[in-house]
C-alpha cells in the first residue's frame, strides 16, 4: 500500500476538509474525513460514513444467512442421529426377542 500525504490545516471553528493525497498515478482530492479544529478530531463525513453502515450491513446478512445454514445444518445432523439410534435400538429390541 502506497504511503499517504495528509496535510492539516485549521484556522477557523468550522470543519474543513481534509485532504489526502496517494502518491503514484492516480490523485484523489476528496477525502471522507473532515477535521474539527476546535478538537482536532477527525469526523467521518456522511458520505463515507453511510458507505461504512452499508458495508457493515452487507456483512451482518451474510453472516444472518450463515447462521440459519448452520442451524438447518444442526437439526438435520439431530433428525438423522436421533433415526440412527431409533434403527440401532429396534435392531437391538429384534436380536433380544427373536
Amino acid at each position: 500500500m502506497a504511503e499517504r500525504d495528509v496535510n492539516l490545516q485549521a484556522t477557523d471553528g468550522t470543519l474543513e476538509q481534509v485532504e489526502c493525497v496517494r502518491s503514484g498515478p492516480t490523485l484523489h482530492p476528496r477525502s471522507g474525513f473532515l477535521l474539527d479544529p476546535a478538537t482536532g478530531a477527525l469526523v467521518v463525513s456522511p458520505n463515507l460514513d453511510r458507505k461504512i453502515r452499508k458495508a457493515l450491513m452487507r456483512e451482518v446478512r451474510r453472516m444472518r444467512y450463515a447462521l440459519y445454514l448452520l442451524k438447518a445444518r444442526l437439526y438435520l445432523e439431530t433428525l438423522w442421529l436421533k433415526g440412527a439410534r431409533a434403527v440401532l435400538q429396534m435392531r437391538d429390541h429384534c436380536a433380544r426377542h427373536f
